[in-house]
């Protein structure tokens, strides 16, 4: 899966200046995003976050319910659903505005310095949140079919997060038996750690897709 992250400067070049690619005869304005972020708009995890912009939050609800914020790999979409739970929870339907707004207030889970609103709002081009900003409002515009492909969103982003707690969990038995871990560790790790995480993600799924059919 393709993380989404947020928008730099990067992104954009100069305006007014068309620069040629690879391929003779094609152009590419700079005034628009550059191929890697439009592939990001279309990625499962801006999808999902775009399409939950758009619902009620007791739409919204039940699905936040069976997914959660370690299912979401790109640091801008954590900070995000982050902040629509919080919202969804407050019983408050989680529109872009009330996102961007509760993003002032609310810092992302994994942000271990003190939370300055300055720091985060008035950073100017290129700060954290003037990239939450830009994200926040290309999910919003660019989601394809949010009523009745939220759920579809859904699931693929647990099925990435399955894939990869597959692989975060096959790295972590790989460096305990390069560490001469004993059978005792390694089994208790396979059996209680790992099956417990893939059992969360499978039932989770499960529940999802209950919702899809009810």
């Amino acid at each position: 899966m393709t993380a989404a992250y947020g928008y730099t400067q990067d992104d954009v070049a100069p305006a007014g200046n068309v620069v040629s690619i690879k391929r003779a005869g094609d152009t590419w304005d700079p005034a628009e995003p550059n191929p890697q972020t439009l592939a990001r708009r279309w990625d499962p995890e801006s999808q999902f976050i775009g399409a939950l912009m758009w619902l009620s939050a007791d739409r919204a609800r039940p699905i936040l319910e069976v997914v959660h914020d370690s299912d979401i790999e790109g640091p801008l979409n954590r900070w995000a659903v982050e902040l629509i739970r919080a919202l969804v929870g407050a019983g408050e339907n989680p529109n872009p505005v009330l996102v961007v707004r509760a993003a002032m207030k609310q810092a992302p889970s994994n942000h271990a310095a003190p939370y300055e609103t300055r720091e985060w709002s008035v950073g100017g081009q290129g700060s954290r949140y003037h990239q939450l900003t830009l994200h926040i409002a290309a999910a919003y515009d660019h989601v394809v079919g949010y009523e009745t492909g939220v759920l579809s969103y859904a699931r693929e982003v647990l099925d990435d997060s399955y894939r990869r707690a597959i692989r975060v969990h096959g790295i972590r038995m790989q460096q305990m038996a390069d560490a001469m871990s004993d059978r005792e560790d390694l089994t208790g790790y396979v059996t209680e750690l790992m099956r417990g995480d893939l059992r969360d993600i499978w039932m989770r799924t499960n529940k999802l897709d209950q919702l899809a059919n009810a």
